[in-house]
């Protein structure tokens, strides 16, 4: 069973943001351990009144290392949602008020049961990055590739 869903104040979550990065974790380790997942550790786990959460964390798969960020929705949360495209912008707007700067470079989005896992590899070149975004991006608050 998963950490319980608490809710912080953004000025809260935004100071324990640093502590979710200073780990890298890598990816196959991971898989073969799931008891070693950042999900079940507090540092990772950022509760937002809307009803959403992120898990924050470096993954690397020996080769490159990346942010990871996964969310998902309480189930109030999702019914004030419209769609696929919501979620994502809400879910990056979170990010970035987290990391207190836009994503730019390449990133990846991945649906995977209740949740969507971003993986973000900071400065790379274009390509697409699904569900319509191309790269590379910057997203910020009411980015226009979300619209």
């Amino acid at each position: 069973m998963g950490l319980p869903f608490e809710p912080e104040p953004e000025i809260t979550l935004k100071a324990r943001f640093p502590e979710a990065l200073r780990k890298v974790y890598n990816a196959q380790n991971v898989l073969d351990d799931p008891d070693t997942r950042a999900s079940a550790r507090r540092e990772h786990v950022f509760d937002f009144f809307d009803g959403m959460r992120l898990i924050v964390s470096r993954d690397t798969d020996g080769q490159r290392t990346f942010l990871h960020a996964s969310a998902s929705m309480t189930e109030a949360g999702a019914a004030m949602l419209s769609d696929v495209k919501e979620f994502v912008g809400l879910m990056i707007t979170h990010l970035v008020e987290l990391r207190g700067e836009p994503l730019q470079g390449q990133a990846f989005l991945k649906q995977k049961g209740p949740a969507v896992h971003l993986l973000y590899e900071e400065g790379q070149g274009s390509g697409n990055c699904g569900h319509g975004l191309s790269c590379p991006f910057q997203f910020g608050r009411g980015d226009p590739n979300l619209n």
